[in-house]
Order: C-alpha cells, then structure tokens, then sequence
C-alpha cells in the first residue's frame, strides 16, 4: 500500500504542471458553466452522474498546481537569496583581502612590488619559498603554471584584484625589504 502511494506520488510529482493546469480548466467549465452551455456541449447527463469526480479533480488538480507553483516560486526566491548572499560574502572576502594588503610584512611588499613597479606579470619563486607561500596563502599571488623546476622555480601571478589595489594605493609597499626584492627572480 505504501509503495503504491509512493509510486503515484512520485508520478504526481514528475507530472507537468500543464496538464494539471488543463485539468483545472476542463473541470471547472464542467462543474461551473451555466446548464444552458452545459447542455448545448452535450454534458449535462455526465456533469449531473458524475459531479462528485469531477470536484474532487478540479480539487485535486488545482490543489497540485498550487503546490507546483508555490515550490517553483520558493526555489526562485531562494536562488535570488543565495546569489545575493554569495555576492555579498565575495565583496565581504574581497574587502578582508584589500584590508590585510596594509599589513603586509617588509619581505611579503618586495616580492609584489615588481608586479606594481616594474609592471611584471609573472615572477618566479621556489615551491618552498616562505614568502611566495603566504603571499600564496593570502590569495594575493597563484601560481600560473604547474610546470617548473627547483633551480629556476615556478611561474606566479598576481591576483587581478590585488594588482588593482595595489596600482591605485601603491604607499601600501613602502618599506619593502630591496634585498629580499633582489633575490627573487624578476
């Protein structure tokens, strides 16, 4: 008995709102028209035997398409909360990562200056370069390649948000350590 009522719910549910909606319509004429249509149509013996059926269909019907309805308005609804909730989190990400640009460490402003600077795009660091590790960490740099070697290093961009703050607030890299700058491979 339950597997039967799972079965016709399960059809229920993949049945397409449209022929619910044809239901709707084709049993309210029949239950609410005036005799005279009715029995211009040729329906009025089948309305008056069967008038029990056809209400519980017009109900049954209406009832479903009311629930199809109002479940695709919910998942309209909560996709637009979603897509506003993500973009909000983004700008939020976005506005912590500019935010942890002014406390960058001496070492961390020589790494990216030649990006700003000297308008590099791509620099190359060892894999267990501590620097490139938390500049890489913080999101600010990626590597752009996965092929390297452990003499030359690994090709790393900067991020195009990072980039783009930086170029608008470049005092962000005063201080930064030449030294470190001069080791690394730009």
């Amino acid at each position: 008995m339950i597997e039967a009522l799972n079965g016709f719910l399960n059809s229920v549910k993949q049945t397409s709102p449209t022929i619910f909606s044809g239901l709707v319509v084709a049993t309210g004429i029949v239950l609410f028209s005036t005799s005279d249509l009715i029995d211009e149509i040729g329906l009025m013996d089948f309305r008056e035997q069967n008038k029990a059926y056809i209400g519980a269909c017009f109900i049954l019907s209406l009832s479903i398409l009311a629930s199809q309805a109002s479940s695709k308005v919910f998942q309209i609804f909560k996709s637009i909360i979603l897509k506003r909730k993500k973009r909000k989190n983004k700008a939020q990400v976005l506005e912590r990562r500019k935010r942890g640009l002014a406390h960058l460490t001496p070492d961390e402003k020589a790494y990216l200056a030649p990006y700003i600077f000297d308008q590099k795009t791509t620099q190359y660091f060892l894999l267990e370069d501590g620097v490139k590790g938390s500049l890489e960490a913080k999101a600010i740099i990626y590597r752009a390649s996965n092929v390297g070697d452990m003499v030359d290093g690994w090709a790393y961009n900067i991020q195009p948000w990072a980039k783009d703050h930086l170029e608008n607030n470049p005092q962000l890299l005063d201080g930064y350590t030449r030294e470190v700058g001069q080791h690394s491979r730009w």
